[in-house]
């Protein structure tokens, strides 16, 4: 794949996903078009020539199996420079019933079979809307990075650095 000019988004729609962009992603799809972006669906096998010109490749809820030959596409894809957006429920790709982690633990990320879930109502009143600053759950990985609370909150106290 060259890298030439990358205008376009691409939704995956081969592999069953639950959210597409003519049902979920109306607002969003227009909103890409003001930035001159093509968006289009992706319906067929993943291959190199389908993907020639994308800036981003999204899926969102894959219900079925990406083949070995998608998956090299895919890492292509990324080498090249293009970037991919994947989204899942809570419970994972074993309740999807796919097998993208085995594209993303290349790069160090994996969906959990799990969820967030916040037992203190404080801002958010849904228990799985919860307030991560700084991404890391556990305190004992900030402190072994040698990072203290103070050091990942801001000035206005939002966790965010300016």
């Amino acid at each position: 794949m060259e890298k030439g000019s990358r205008n376009a988004i691409v939704f995956n729609a081969s592999k069953g996903e639950t959210f597409t962009p003519a049902s979920s992603y109306k607002a969003w799809r227009q909103e890409y078009h003001a930035f001159l972006l093509s968006v289009r669906s992706l319906k067929d096998e993943i291959t190199s020539e389908k993907l020639f010109g994308v800036k981003l490749w999204i899926t969102a809820g894959p219900r079925e199996k990406f083949s070995a030959a998608e998956f090299l596409v895919l890492k292509k894809f990324l080498e090249d420079g293009g970037a991919i957006l994947v989204m899942l429920r809570e419970g994972g790709e074993s309740r999807s019933g796919t097998n993208i982690n085995f594209l993303l633990e290349e790069y160090g990320i994996v969906f959990n079979n799990d969820a967030v879930v916040r037992n203190v109502y404080y801002k958010y009143y849904h228990p799985k809307e919860a307030l991560i600053s700084d991404g890391v759950l556990n305190r004992g990985i900030s402190e072994a990075a040698r990072k203290t609370v103070l050091e990942t909150t801001g000035e206005d106290g939002n966790g965010h650095d300016s």
